[in-house]
């Protein structure tokens, strides 16, 4: 898993301790072992404001004809979860989503708090792709999180939309 290593190596340079989760609740420093056959969490902390951030990566079952043929009537894909824990007293609380327009309506009726706080921002002054859409409680919330380098980046791996 070539992107396992770089988000590692970033999560190294950027946090004092790394730990993989294991599951049944063993904890191992700088070794990834499954949870089950197809997950996997990546637990990092040790930075200032920050109490830690939670990677979640979910793989499509591979390991079974089932899965394989299912994938064929309805494709999935996998699926990478960052949860950013800050320290409630260094952050106020915001809204942001940025998702595939095609989901945000759908999203926004669901999820509570896009429900009540957010409206639709342009993603035209922030470089991203028009098929992308932006849910923020504030425009001043959506200038700050989605500077100049998370736009590129979004925009550079907007396949994994």
């Amino acid at each position: 898993m070539p992107g396992l290593n770089t988000t590692k190596n970033s999560c190294l340079m950027h946090f004092s301790l790394l730990v993989m989760m294991v599951y049944p609740k063993k904890i191992s420093e700088g070794v990834l072992v499954k949870e089950s056959e197809n997950r996997f969490i990546l637990w990092c902390t040790g930075r200032l404001g920050c109490e830690g951030i939670k990677i979640e990566i979910k793989l499509l079952r591979r390991q079974d004809l089932i899965s394989v043929l299912s994938q064929i009537f309805k494709p999935q894909s996998d699926t990478i979860t960052i949860t950013t824990y800050l320290s409630p007293e260094d952050m106020d609380s915001v809204v942001l989503a940025v998702m595939p327009r095609k989901g945000l309506k759908r999203l926004q009726q669901e999820v509570q708090d896009l429900a009540h706080f957010a409206t639709e921002k342009k993603t035209e002054k922030f470089d991203l792709p028009p098929q992308l859409g932006i849910l923020a409680e504030f425009s001043e919330v959506a200038n700050e999180f989605l500077s100049v380098p998370v736009c590129k980046t979004i925009s550079d791996n907007f396949d994994v939309f």
